[in-house]
């Protein structure tokens, strides 16, 4: 061997046939382990201060040579199976995966060292747990294999896998799909990339969200895309069941305190957290204005996902801190204020039924969603009593408030009361009883104008108003006075709007 040596025979192959000859081996011969005894002997001297170390380094320059060389045994998952038995354990899967899945072969520049970067579909070098090629780890050591996939080659891949999905001729299960992206998101998560590949992919609809179709009775699974700025991070809570009402708006049941905090899982597409997620602008919670926004696309909705005691926790929230920058007038023309009716069979009920609209909240009484400028604010059981079909404001003071701000009447302010004289005889201005009534109204002027015993502003002018005018003046407040006469019989009318009652 030495004299061969000296006269100038090579101790060890050329590397670049070497390679050829491994790539061209066929399949078949991996049973009779040609091309893991071929592998062996060219790791054995690619190592330091190998026979091949420097030649290899020329060869692993040029990107066009290295690339023809597919050597590596490599895992790569298919388009379809990415997506099969995305549900099932990671542990699991990875060591069915490492033990079990084919081979195939890549060049040593398009294949992974770090088998977790096969969830976004590139090939990775097998690991030691292989059947056939259990020096995996060691050809991609001593084969110079890269770690980890560039991140601007992640996010081309993961955007490569939107657009599969979202092919007519895919047909994948919605479930599945959700599974294997949140994946994609934890393996993301473990990468750093730069701000501004964030910044350009949180524009993108790229987070999947599967949802019931909206007939209820359909079992159908649709996928929608959102951008980040329209998800949010998921919290567990219990699920929402829905009973029907009167008006036939499909209601919630009344949500557990825990839930009426989380209005935002209720509301808002929410996925489990990821960091890659958070950077590309995910949030944790929405905001009032997102609240609110969400709420005048479809309150209905709203009403029948939150129910009326989660409708009402969301508009103290909106009232607490109302987005006066959305307070347009076209949104106070929306109808999405919650608000109680008497049904309309109990109108001319009995007295006793008439009663148990003193409570706004009252099971009796339908709830409905209508514009602040319909609804009434009830502080006069009185006159709510009188009119019972009117829109009535829930009996809170802060939504009482807003309410207000938005253009609804306190109904004691919108009842107009006249009176109407009964009876045949003319009015009389002399008679004992007026004096008596005058002299008491003279005395007690002080005290009926006095701001310190009355509720709402005086009326202006008040004090002049209570000047008793003389007998010999025409009845009514001529000079400015009030007038005192008598009758036989009053009766006053309560009007609002086109509604009138007499008493």
């Amino acid at each position: 061997g030495k004299f061969l040596v000296r006269l100038g025979c090579p101790t060890h192959p050329m590397l670049t046939p070497l390679l050829q000859y491994i790539s061209t081996l066929a399949d078949e011969d991996t049973k009779n382990k040609k091309k893991s005894r071929c592998l062996d002997y060219v790791a054995k001297h690619l190592g330091p201060d190998g026979y091949y170390e420097k030649e290899y380094l020329k060869l692993y320059r040029n990107n066009r040579i290295i690339s023809s060389f597919r050597v590596l045994p490599c895992h790569t998952p298919t388009d379809g199976t990415i997506f099969e038995d995305a549900n099932s354990n990671n542990n699991q899967s990875t060591t069915k995966t490492a033990a079990d899945a084919t081979v195939n072969w890549q060049s040593p520049k398009e294949c992974y060292a770090n088998s977790s970067a096969q969830v976004l579909g590139f090939p990775v070098v097998v690991s030691a747990n292989h059947m056939d090629y259990p020096n995996g780890p060691v050809y991609a050591t001593r084969f110079m294999v890269e770690p980890e996939p560039d991140p601007a080659l992640c996010l081309s891949q993961l955007g490569h896998w939107v657009m599969y999905v979202q092919k007519p001729s895919t047909d994948v299960d919605p479930v599945n799909v959700t599974s294997a992206f949140q994946k994609m998101f934890d393996y993301l998560s473990q990468r750093s990339i730069p701000r501004q590949l964030m910044n350009s992919l949180a524009k993108q609809p790229f987070i999947p969200i599967y949802r019931r179709a909206n007939n209820n009775t359909s079992q159908q699974m649709l996928l929608d895309w959102c951008r980040p700025e329209n998800v949010y991070f998921e919290v567990k809570q219990p699920t929402l069941s829905t009973t029907a009402t009167e008006t036939g708006v499909e209601v919630a049941s009344t949500p557990s305190p825990e839930n009426q905090d989380n209005i935002t899982a209720s509301l808002f597409p929410v996925v489990p957290f990821s960091s890659f997620l958070a950077a590309a602008g995910v949030r944790t919670e929405a905001t009032t204005a997102d609240l609110f926004r969400r709420l005048l696309q479809n309150p209905y909705s709203v009403l029948s996902i939150l129910g009326e005691d989660g409708y009402k926790t969301l508009l103290r929230r909106i009232a607490a801190h109302p987005p006066h920058a959305m307070m347009t007038r076209q949104t106070l023309q929306t109808s999405f204020l919650l608000a109680y009716q008497q049904p309309q069979d109990d109108e001319n009920g009995e007295e006793e039924e008439k009663k148990k609209i003193d409570d706004s909240s009252s099971s009796s009484n339908n709830v409905v969603l209508a514009k602040a400028s319909d609804i009434y604010l009830i502080d006069n059981s009185f006159f709510g009593r009188m009119f019972p079909l009117v829109l009535r404001a829930p009996s809170e003071s802060d939504l009482e408030s807003f309410y207000e701000r938005l253009g609804s009447s306190y109904i004691s302010k919108s009842v107009s009361k006249s009176f109407t004289i009964l009876g045949q005889a003319p009015p009389k201005t002399s008679t004992k009883l007026c004096q008596q009534i005058a002299q008491r109204l003279t005395e007690r002027r002080p005290l009926l104008v006095s701001p310190n015993v009355t509720f709402r502003p005086l009326r202006p002018n008040a004090e002049r108003l209570l000047e008793i005018s003389s007998p010999s003046k025409k009845m009514g407040l001529g000079g400015g006075g009030l007038q005192v006469v008598q009758v036989e019989n009053l009766k006053a009318v309560y009007t609002l709007q086109k509604a009138t009652r007499h008493q």
